[in-house]
């Protein structure tokens, strides 16, 4: 089975410009998060199947960081994502109050299921940018009141925080 429809982040990566080229897809203005190209429509794929309990249904396929070996495709359901977004926000404890740089990639489980699930479900905003820039980073913190970020500079993973621990 094939996917229906790709979006490809071209403006920050070479090699998913290279695959939109191959593929055929059209560039698109999509406001904040720049050009993004579009695929043809793949009319031969065929629907999931819908599940009878809704929070089992396939909500979306996103990658995962390959820590257990090669990065692979996995998919998540709507109650996976609930789950996901549930524990990020125990952990992190956003509030309204907070705007979260939302700097890592939505195609991936942390950046769609933590930073955004997980910052929504809390009553948080996501300020999304398409890739990292320390100057746009330190203007965002100034003009947007960017209160947290989320990042993963290798080998480890930090949680940035401009506010005053509540605990």
């Amino acid at each position: 089975m094939r996917a229906r429809l790709l979006y490809y982040t071209v403006e920050v990566s070479d090699l998913a410009a290279a695959h939109a080229r191959r593929h055929e897809a059209r560039e698109v203005e999509i406001g904040p998060l720049g050009t993004l190209a579009i695929s043809p429509l793949n009319e031969a794929t065929l629907a999931e199947v819908v599940e009878e309990d809704g929070a089992r249904q396939v909500a979306a396929l996103l990658y995962t960081s390959g820590t257990t070996g090669n990065p692979k495709g996995v998919m998540l359901s709507h109650r996976n994502i609930l789950f996901n977004a549930s524990i990020s926000r125990t952990l992190r404890k956003p509030t309204p109050e907070d705007i979260i740089y939302g700097v890592l990639p939505m195609s991936h489980i942390v950046g769609f299921s933590i930073i955004l699930a997980g910052t929504l479900i809390g009553g948080s905003a996501v300020h999304i940018v398409p890739k990292y820039e320390p100057a746009a980073l330190v203007n965002a913190v100034r003009d947007r009141g960017i209160s947290l970020m989320f990042a993963c500079p290798r080998p480890i993973s930090v949680c940035w925080n401009t506010r005053r621990r509540r605990d």
